[in-house]
């Protein structure tokens, strides 16, 4: 959090320098707590941050909707306690409600509907932090901006607000659903194919079973002077094949 919330160095950091960062103050956290902290790697700090970022991301939704529906008469615990309802019957169990603190006190206020999308790691830049949420009516103040921050050191204030938002929350979340359900209908597709070849397969392999077992009863019916366990057998093939007819 403290490598990507710089004021002056921000998010806008070559992806490699900023994971660099986090790794050298890992290491020296590490240092000081050896029997505590495990070593960790690059690629172990990027995977982590991109499941937080989606569970927080989808968490946010659902302490917006929490928020319609508790309204202002309600405190800060009823709207949690209620978006965590609605988020376990949408996506599960919510894991991560401390990183999401830590998210919520440390970037901009906002109800979570609104705000930056998360970069993934094809950007060339370092990853934002999620969206966050404000706390009741009760805001946490906007955190000043890379380039105000950078023209305030340098004795100039910005002439206009450096961004503006790509696209709301919902949005964002109609497409992750929308991408999700053309998944689930490949994957649907994908699976019916598979079961069209295997019964093709396990029909294949029947109808030769049929041939055999028609060539050996034709062969034993012809014999004249049959053993015991050739009468036997003739009648096992005969009722095979019978088995085989009714069910065609």
């Amino acid at each position: 959090m403290n490598t990507s919330t710089d004021i002056i160095t921000g998010t806008n950091q070559k992806k490699g320098v900023f994971w660099k960062r986090v790794l050298d103050a890992y290491d020296a956290a590490t240092e000081s707590n050896a029997d505590e902290i495990s070593l960790r790697t690059i690629s172990s700090f990027k995977g982590r941050w991109m499941r937080i970022s989606e569970a927080v991301l989808k968490w946010c939704g659902s302490y917006d909707k929490a928020r319609e529906r508790k309204g202002s008469g309600y405190n800060e615990d009823d709207v949690i306690q209620e978006a965590h309802k609605i988020h376990e019957n949408s996506f599960g169990r919510f894991t991560f409600y401390e990183e999401w603190i830590q998210l919520r006190n440390r970037t901009n206020s906002g109800s979570g509907s609104s705000g930056k999308r998360t970069r993934d790691e094809g950007d060339n830049s370092s990853p934002t932090t999620p969206t966050s949420v404000g706390v009741g009516d009760e805001r946490v103040a906007r955190a000043e901006g890379i380039k105000k921050a950078k023209s305030r050191l340098k004795g100039k204030a910005p002439s206009s607000k450096a961004f503006k938002e790509l696209e709301t929350f919902n949005s964002r979340l109609q497409l992750l659903g929308d991408s999700m359900n053309v998944s689930n209908e490949a994957e649907m597709k994908r699976l019916e194919i598979q079961e069209r070849k295997e019964a093709r397969k396990q029909r294949k392999i029947e109808l030769e079973q049929y041939r055999i077992n028609w060539e050996q009863l034709s062969r034993l019916e012809q014999k004249v002077n049959r053993e015991q366990w050739e009468d036997e057998m003739i009648v096992i093939l005969r009722n095979s094949i019978q088995r085989f007819n009714n069910d065609a």
